[in-house]
């Protein structure tokens, strides 16, 4: 397939695009419409529980990781209809287009929280078990498999901040809201343990 008949494939729903880049590379800059599957362990677990409604392109940034994923996924059932191993470069230069997320700072966001932004949410994407360990202060705690069936909490008009452990989850997290029509989202790199290390206040988490 070429890339411009993958992209209108992707567009009128009749493949999936997997890339598997690391979620901060994911989230940094991606092809257009693709879902974060990262290649590396989990790779497996995670791919048991993709949907088999639709057969999958694998998008990598080298042909070796690309057949390997492919063939992972052949393994498990999951119908592969393309493998592209190229990269991002040559993905945009035959046709396709790239999005990615902003990134932020633990002190940026430290900052942005002090000077008393009303606008800012900050979204913690962590379990419950890590949450007890100390929180943004007002954070808002929805764990990263409840994010979907919890859109309907989150104001599309805020700008928002996602925050987890060290920032692969938030990565994947904040990809997926900008696909959903968040477009105020930033990623929080290196998530609490910079947070941490940095010294900014942690409050205790407000469970509901």
């Amino acid at each position: 397939m070429q890339v411009t008949e993958i992209v209108q494939a992707v567009a009128e729903g009749r493949v999936r695009l997997l890339d598997t880049a690391p979620p901060p590379r994911f989230a940094q800059a991606h092809p257009a419409g693709a879902v974060n599957l990262p290649f590396g362990p989990g790779f497996a677990a995670y791919a048991a529980t993709l949907p088999r409604d639709l057969p999958v392109v694998v998008f990598a940034e080298h042909e070796a990781v690309a057949q390997r994923a492919a063939a992972e996924l052949s393994r498990l059932g999951v119908p592969v209809a393309h493998v592209f191993g190229r990269g991002l470069e040559a993905w945009v230069q035959e046709g396709g287009t790239r999005e990615g997320v902003a990134q932020m700072t633990v002190h940026e966001l430290a900052r942005a929280l002090a000077e008393g932004h009303p606008d800012i949410l900050v979204l913690d994407v962590r379990e419950p078990y890590e949450w007890r360990s100390g929180v943004v202060p007002g954070a808002v705690l929805i764990s990263m498999g409840q994010v979907p069936h919890r859109l309907h909490e989150l104001d599309p008009e805020r700008t928002i901040t996602v925050v987890c452990a060290h920032g692969n989850r938030s990565a994947q997290v904040s990809a997926w809201l900008v696909q959903n029509g968040f477009r105020k989202v930033y990623n929080v790199v290196g998530g609490m343990a910079h947070w941490l290390s940095a010294g900014h206040p942690v409050a205790p988490p407000a469970l509901t």
